[in-house]
């Protein structure tokens, strides 16, 4: 059997980009897991306007991650970036519903983590999101702590877990 995620790459997110990994995260059961997000995760322009400042923001990281299945051009499967969150580095990263379970954000956040070599390195994930939570171990972080804060997608507060990789 291959592994589906020997066929995962990496490349800075462009800006045609935007489109696909928009919908990935307006999809309601993505943004439930993920938990923290916008506080409306359909509305288009506001995403487009905070990417576009992103993608000009020379501290963050950007990277779409590509599936290539066969011949054909690459499929977006998903996003992964650095960004800074007050004096620390944090990780964020995102699949399509139709990808989970398939090593595609593993794969993905080690390819960033190859790329990017400042260290320590954070993430936070909802407590209760396993599969993102289990992506951040293979990764080698380690928790941290735990808070609470209100989730957007879930309108409620909600037990969120933080990582490092030192």
């Amino acid at each position: 059997m291959t592994d589906p995620s020997a066929n995962i790459s990496i490349r800075p997110l462009e800006v045609d980009d935007l489109e696909t990994l928009f919908a990935f995260q307006a999809d309601p059961q993505s943004s439930h897991m993920a938990a923290f997000t916008a506080k409306n995760v359909t509305d288009r322009d506001a995403y487009m306007t905070k990417w576009h400042r992103l993608l000009a923001d020379a501290t963050v990281v950007s990277r779409t991650i590509l599936l290539q299945e066969s011949a054909n051009d690459p499929m977006i499967v998903g996003s992964v970036a650095t960004f800074l969150f007050g004096d620390e580095r944090n990780v964020t990263y995102g699949v399509g519903r139709r990808y989970w379970g398939r090593g595609f954000a593993t794969r993905g956040l080690q390819l960033l983590l190859a790329e990017v070599h400042d260290r320590p390195l954070f993430a936070r994930a909802a407590s209760d999101n396993f599969g993102s939570i289990r992506v951040l171990q293979k990764c080698g972080f380690c928790e941290i702590g735990r808070d609470r804060f209100f989730a957007e997608a879930r309108g409620r507060e909600t037990e969120e877990t933080i990582f490092k990789l030192p």
